[in-house]
C-alpha cells in the first residue's frame, strides 16, 4: 500500500521522468533510514547533508527540491527561522519514514542488524514500522511476526 502510493506521488512529482523518480526515492529512502535508526521524529538540514554526503548526485536533488515552491515530497518543514540557521523537517506522517524504512530494509538498499532483535518488537517507536514491513520485515530482521 505504501509503497505504490509513494511511487506514485513520486511520479507525479518528476513528471514520469523514472530517473528522477529512482533519486528522489533513493534520496528519501537514506533520509528515512538514518532518521528511524536514530529514533527522531525531526531532522536537520546538517542531518540530510551528513546522511547524502557520499552520494553529490542525491544531496543536490535534495537541495532542488527543498528550494523548489512544492518543496521536498512526503516531508515538511517544521522550522525556518533563517538567517543561515538550520531547517528542521519531519515527513509529513511518520508512516511515510517507517514505510521507506521497512521498503529499504526489505529490498536490501539499506541493512540493520539490532544487538537484540527480541527489542524490537517490544520498542513502541518500531511497533508501527513492524506492521507496515509485515512478514517480509520480520523475515529480514529474524524476529517473529505477529499480524495482530
Amino acid at each position: 500500500m505504501y509503497e505504490a502510493a509513494i511511487s506514485q506521488l513520486l511520479a507525479s512529482r518528476s513528471a514520469g521522468d523514472e530517473s528522477l523518480v529512482a533519486l528522489s526515492r533513493f534520496v528519501l529512502s537514506r533520509v528515512a533510514v538514518a532518521n528511524h535508526l536514530a529514533t527522531r521524529r525531526e531532522f536537520t538540514s546538517t542531518n540530510v547533508e551528513e546522511v547524502l554526503q557520499d552520494h553529490p548526485e542525491a544531496l543536490s536533488h535534495w537541495r532542488a527540491l527543498a528550494s523548489s515552491e512544492r518543496g521536498v515530497p512526503l516531508v515538511k518543514i517544521v522550522d525556518n527561522a533563517g538567517d543561515g540557521r538550520e531547517v528542521v523537517y519531519q515527513f509529513r506522517h511518520l508512516s511515510f519514514q517507517e514505510a521507506l524504512f521497512a521498503l529499504a530494509l526489505v529490498s536490501g538498499e539499506a541493512t540493520w542488524k539490532p544487538e537484540d532483535p527480541s527489542s524490537v518488537t517490544k520498542d513502541l517507536f518500531f511497533r508501527n514500522t513492524l506492521k507496515i514491513g509485515g512478514r517480509p520485515l520480520a523475515e529480514v530482521l529474524k524476529i517473529p511476526f505477529t499480524a495482530d
